[in-house]
């Protein structure tokens, strides 16, 4: 990963007055806050201060073949990038000649000035504030000073639209009946819509920094002393940041864990709900992880330090959080699309009604009625606070769309193996096929060609191999591992073929003296590997793995919130593959299948079903969970599953899989909530101003933007929800 240690603001050249002048982004401009394949999120200088900086990055992204897309984010200087190519290619793009014209000083210290302005709610909700409470009282001329300062950002985003977008958006109203109160000489009425627009917009700051705050929460343990046991067996209390990997830390009843590891020695309870989701302490022995952001209840325990700081779990789960599209569902698209439709049509009868009635106090107050603005801010504002209870339990979901993806799923697809499954497969029995070889080398040489692989049929070997029988494994040449079949290697100059039976078929073996064994093995439903030295069939070995426990609740559960279509996809034989659906209760099984032909299945299910699911955790799920409307990869899955992923169970097995769904449920029907509130008091307001002229300007503006205030308060309940929880 590219890593930029600081932001260096480029000096502006400045020439003779009224002449251009340039000022140029530099690499030194750029710093990567988080990166994994195909997406990033890049920290760019001056992104929040110069509008024209924001103008002709985003000309860039847009226009260049390596971008699919990429989200602004100017309150924090970022901006998220889902890309196709490589990171250095990216910033070679990104770094071509970008000469940003400045016609004068004075321009340019305008314009920062009031993207400054635009950018902090509370300044411009201050001014108006202030010109409401001072009234009359205050003199006109101070009043207009007030609430034409406070009134500039509205103003600006209503021409900007119509210049940019070529339509008429909520804020055009908004800025309509607001420049009538101020030519009517109506101060008080016109500082009052002012700050209720305003308001709205400090409440979603405020909203996020909750959300933000909870996140960063979890990254407590960056702040706290460590104890380091030096070579002599002395403590060092060291700032957490300054622990190493393979250091050893001394942790004891009452601290907070300073970085991922594994111990060494001792026993301990540990509360690590913040990551795993796990509701009590769970008891951590010789060999079990411990995880950043942890709390001691009780015990002491060594620990080998092995991930630290930014590459810790729950480092990255914040990262992915901070770096997650909130605000990308497509019911908040519908709803803003119709509140934007609506602005015309609503400014029509409205001018209508001026021409045939004259009252202008009417005009004013139904310009104020807004659909748009409270669904904005409410809905992403649900969205990212759902996200946030989900993070504290340990399900990280890395968008805004999967969650509601996740509210709305048809059906769902599961591995076999390692998912549905324990995944800690035991040797039963190594059946030597070949005159000259025993079981003991069969085995030998199984698990040799299997030493460089995570898949718990290679782990299942080599401990079988090396700590059962107590055999030394024999160095291997030239591994290559074919997804879904086997893995070939050299050893001894011989090429050893370990894997299924049609993998052996596929490269011309025959397997005719296995055919009972096999059969005897499927019956059981136990899965067996078939062993080949060069062309000749050597070995079977038999391997079994029992269903995880919780997953026949996990099925049920899914069935019962509407889940129907459930099946399982596993390339292992039909009979093996049955026997482990039927114990899981789940009917539709395909077995014997590639990686390949998983994804193929799992987009046949999405056009047949709609929405679905695909929960895996080895590499050749990796194309399947891509293909998913939504990927769920457990936490022990492989780094390509978890990277290709959009969903990620932090506590090994699928008990987090039920409460992912809740909280997604629960997340969309507060937009929804949220929706009928902010509807319902404007179609009132409009119901009460239009026909008989009830509505004042003032309490209009009470009820509309009132009711996105509410509503944006509303979605902040999850959080609650996560810190009582």
């Amino acid at each position: 990963m590219h890593r930029w240690s600081r932001l260096c603001q480029p000096a502006l050249r400045m020439h003779e007055p009224n002449l251009n002048a340039s000022l140029a982004l530099t690499r030194a401009s750029y710093q990567v806050l988080h990166e994994m394949p195909g997406r990033c999120r890049i920290r760019v200088a001056r992104l929040r201060m110069d509008a024209t900086v924001r103008e002709r990055i985003s000309e860039r992204l847009t226009h260049s073949a390596l971008v699919s897309s990429f989200r602004l984010n100017p309150a924090c200087d970022s901006v998220t990038i889902e890309h196709l190519g490589q990171l250095d290619a990216l910033f070679d793009m990104l770094l071509q000649p970008l000469v940003i014209c400045v016609t004068s000083p004075d321009k340019q210290t305008t314009e920062i000035q009031s993207t400054q302005g635009e950018a902090n709610p509370f300044r411009a909700m201050a001014w108006a504030s202030t010109a409401f409470v001072l009234g009359p009282a205050g003199g006109f001329g101070l009043d207009l000073l007030l609430i034409v300062l406070t009134g500039l950002p509205i103003w600006r985003r209503a021409v900007s639209t119509m210049v940019n977008e070529r339509r008429l958006n909520v804020d055009f109203l908004d800025g309509l009946a607001l420049a009538i109160a101020v030519l009517r000489r109506q101060p008080r009425t016109a500082a009052l819509m002012a700050m209720m627009v305003h308001l709205g917009d400090v409440v979603r700051e405020l909203t996020a920094r909750q959300s933000r705050g909870h996140i960063r929460e979890l990254l407590d343990f960056q702040t706290v002393q460590a104890r380091r046991l030096e070579a002599d067996a002395s403590v060092t209390l060291i700032a957490a940041q300054a622990l190493r990997c393979n250091d050893m830390a001394l942790m004891l009843a009452g601290d907070l864990v300073p970085a991922d590891g594994m111990i060494s020695s001792g026993l301990a309870s540990v509360d690590q709900r913040h990551i795993t989701g796990e509701s009590v302490p769970a008891t951590r022995r010789v060999g079990d992880m411990v995880f950043a952001g942890s709390s001691i209840v009780e015990g002491a325990i060594t620990v080998q330090v092995t991930e630290v700081g930014a590459a810790t779990v729950v480092a990255k789960i914040v990262q992915v959080i901070e770096s997650a599209p909130v605000g990308e569902t497509r019911i908040q698209n519908y709803a803003e699309q119709f509140a934007d439709r609506l602005v015309a049509p609503l400014l029509g009868v409205n001018v209508a009604m001026l021409a045939l009635t004259g009252n202008v106090d009417r005009f004013m107050s139904m310009a104020i009625v807004d659909y748009g603005t409270g669904i904005r801010v409410a809905a992403p504002t649900s969205i990212l606070s759902s996200m946030t209870r989900a993070a504290r339990q340990g399900i990280l979901i890395k968008s805004g769309h999967h969650v509601e993806q996740l509210a709305t799923l048809r059906g769902m697809a599961f591995d076999k193996t390692g998912t549905l499954t324990c995944g800690h497969l035991t040797v039963l029995d190594v059946r030597p096929m070949h005159a000259r070889m025993s079981a003991d080398r069969v085995l030998q040489l199984a698990a040799a060609a299997e030493t460089q692989l995570r898949h718990p049929v290679a782990r299942a070997l080599v401990l079988h191999a090396e700590r059962t029988r107590g055999l030394t494994l024999p160095l291997c040449d030239d591994v290559q591992f074919i997804i879904g079949m086997g893995v070939t290697a050299v050893i001894a100059r011989q090429r050893l073929h370990v894997g299924s039976e049609r993998f052996l078929r596929s490269l011309g073996i025959a397997t005719g003296k296995a055919a009972k064994y096999l059969a005897e093995a499927e019956r059981h439903g136990d899965i067996a590997l078939l062993v080949a030295l060069d062309d000749s069939l050597i070995g079977v070995i038999a391997c079994s793995d029992t269903p995880r426990p919780e997953a026949r609740a996990v099925v049920d559960g899914l069935r019962a919130r509407g889940v129907q279509h459930i099946v399982m996809l596993s390339g292992d034989r039909e009979g093996v593959a049955r026997r482990v659906a039927e114990k899981v209760g789940i009917d539709t099984v395909y077995s014997e299948i590639l990686p390949h032909d998983k994804a193929e299945i799992v987009r046949t299910l999405r056009q047949q079903y709609g929405p679905f699911a695909m929960v895996g955790d080895g590499v050749n799920d990796s194309p399947a969970l891509a293909q998913a409307d939504v990927g769920i990869s457990l936490v022990d899955g492989a780094d390509i599953a978890r990277a290709a992923a959009d969903v990620v169970l932090m506590e090994e097995g699928l008990h987090l899989l039920l409460p992912t769904m809740d909280i997604c449920r629960d997340g969309m029907a507060l937009v929804r909530q949220n929706f009928s509130l902010i509807a319902g008091a404007n179609t009132l307001a409009l119901a009460l101003a239009v026909p008989t002229g009830l509505m004042s300007p003032m309490a209009c503006t009470l009820l509309s933007n009132g009711s996105g205030l509410l509503a944006t308060l509303n979605a902040m309940r999850p959080l609650l929800a996560s810190k009582n929880g």
